[in-house]
């Protein structure tokens, strides 16, 4: 019994240590050089931009784009407004603002871009002012150091909120647009959270070799690959269909005030700001510095582990893996049937149990969801739909999930056994594990690190699972702890992406986990 709480505290630990732990960093004390990044610098450009709505076309827009310039030119910058219109029969005039400094020996230009017009219904503190307020930050900061080897261009675009504009008539008329050997984009949909390297153009082996220096990296292959599918746009997408190689980065979290009249400076995060000019800082030095002209590369998969480091390895190793996973699997299926602890038709028995607990999650948080829309509904701010009993109802789901893992589970583990049910939900997991490799080698690791761990966990307590359940139990959750660590800050942030309407889409991920867990979350009688 007490191995058994000691594995429970153990889940409940990680977890919740692995959602602190992914949180973006402080930021930093206020006595900062003058030739270093301040956050506290960079804040209070965004006050001065975010003190009412200023969307394209209008007045306030038109002080913001002033007010651009004129801290450049205090820099030593020779600003430059880039005057556009949009299409008729509107035609209303929209400004880019450039700041460009050249190289010592470029290769090209590293193009620094974010857009400082806001929604009209909102000042636009987080979207895009956050943003705005480190690339002036950052600007001020490299006019006090020597040249980077590339030229560098802070491009504060207009008319994003309005479809692209800006970037687009940048990208079309302005003749600096062919020199850009690289973009650094940076957005916000939200108002905290980590600043998430959630975008990258294709091949992204060279472009994620650079970001695994940062210091605090942020960033998943999956999120690229779904994101890739979903048909939201940023600047990047310009710059990436001119194909022009870059990275985009956007915080997610807080999304209540997202795109509404709340969207003001006391409702920003200064960690996630911090966080913002720390990757716009540090991949400006690294990208700074090296040659920007180098063959294409291939694709890779990555993931970061607590915001502290970034696993990166090639695209086609997700076969090789799926491979590995598959022989493990084999051989504990062979072990158990020799010793009479498993068969195969217990195991398919327990793949089918894992699945039902899987669909019953996923149709309970769909129900709840439904059922509630009505309340759900009157209390929802911004776009991203978020009301404050998100993270009562997202707890509430996770209690749910283990409630019908161990009610569903029970059954099979009576009439199969403990191994063969753990068995049959490691398969479920093998079999994602394959077709990940298959359809979206990005988002393989999600399934197969996790999957190789809790393998290599079973296969260690196998000889004495049946005897001694409770050391099984601690055994398995050890081995567990990577697919939580991974799993669980993933869930989370897809969940905040998608808004509590969507959390039913997020689930199944989610209710995967039991499965890793088996011997634990359900107790052999």
């Amino acid at each position: 019994m007490a191995k058994r709480a000691g594995a429970w505290i153990l889940v409940i630990a990680v977890s919740l240590g692995a959602l602190l732990l992914t949180a973006p960093p402080a930021p930093g004390p206020e006595d900062v050089p003058e030739d270093g990044f301040s956050v506290h610098r960079a804040f209070r450009h965004v006050e001065a931009i975010a003190t009412a709505p200023h969307p394209v076309g209008s007045e306030e827009n038109g002080r913001v784009a002033r007010y651009l310039a004129d801290r450049l030119s205090e820099w030593g910058y020779v600003p430059e407004f880039q005057d556009a219109k949009t299409a008729p029969p509107d035609s209303i005039p929209l400004r880019n603002v450039l700041a460009y400094r050249p190289g010592t020996e470029s290769t090209g230009i590293i193009a620094v871009v974010a857009h400082h017009d806001s929604v009209p219904m909102g000042p636009g503190a987080a979207d895009d002012a956050a943003a705005v307020g480190c690339m002036l930050e950052a600007a001020r900061v490299l006019s006090l150091r020597e040249p980077l080897r590339n030229d560098v261009l802070f491009l504060f675009t207009d008319g994003e909120e309005a479809g692209l504009l800006g970037a687009r008539a940048f990208v079309t008329n302005h003749p600096l647009a062919r020199e850009v050997g690289l973009v650094l984009n940076f957005e916000a949909r939200g108002t905290s959270g980590r600043s998430l390297m959630f975008q990258t153009s294709t091949p992204n082996e060279w472009l994620i070799s650079r970001y695994a220096d940062a210091s605090r990296p942020a960033a998943n292959s999956i999120m690229a690959d779904v994101y890739r599918r979903m048909p939201n746009d940023t600047d990047f997408t310009v710059f990436d269909l001119a194909g022009v190689r870059g990275l985009n980065f956007a915080f997610l979290e807080g999304a209540g005030p997202y795109h509404t009249a709340a969207d003001t400076p006391e409702n920003l995060s200064k960690a996630s700001l911090g966080h913002h000019g720390r990757h716009l800082v540090e991949m400006l030095t690294s990208f700074g510095d090296t040659t920007l002209t180098v063959p294409p590369g291939g694709e890779v998969v990555y993931f970061d582990v607590l915001t502290r480091w970034l696993v990166v390895y090639p695209a086609g190793a997700a076969w090789p893996l799926a491979a590995f996973a598959v022989l493990l699997f084999a051989g504990l299926l062979f072990v158990a049937r020799r010793e009479r602890i498993a068969t195969i038709r217990g195991v398919l028995g327990g793949a089918l149990t894992h699945l039902l607990a899987i669909s019953a999650t996923t149709f309970v948080v769909w129900a709840v969801v439904k059922l509630l829309t009505p309340t759900l509904t009157a209390r929802m701010a911004g776009p991203v739909r978020v009301t404050d009993l998100d993270t009562f109802l997202h707890g509430a789901f996770v209690a749910v999930m283990v409630g019908v893992a161990w009610f569903v589970g029970r059954f099979t583990v009576r009439r199969a056994g403990i191994t063969a049910t753990h068995l049959g939900a490691l398969f479920v997991w093998l079999v994602l594990a394959v077709a990940s490799a298959a359809l979206l080698p990005g988002a393989s690791f999600a399934f197969q690190v996790p999957l190789l761990f809790a393998l290599i966990g079973a296969a260690w307590t196998l000889p004495f699972v049946e005897r001694s359940p409770g050391t099984a139990a601690l055994i398995v959750t050890v081995f567990a702890i990577p697919g939580l660590v991974l799993v669980v800050p993933l869930v989370r942030e897809f969940l905040v992406a998608l808004g509590i309407t969507g959390a039913f889409v997020v689930f199944p991920l989610f209710a995967l986990l039991p499965g890793l867990l088996l011997p634990l979350t359900v107790k052999q009688r």
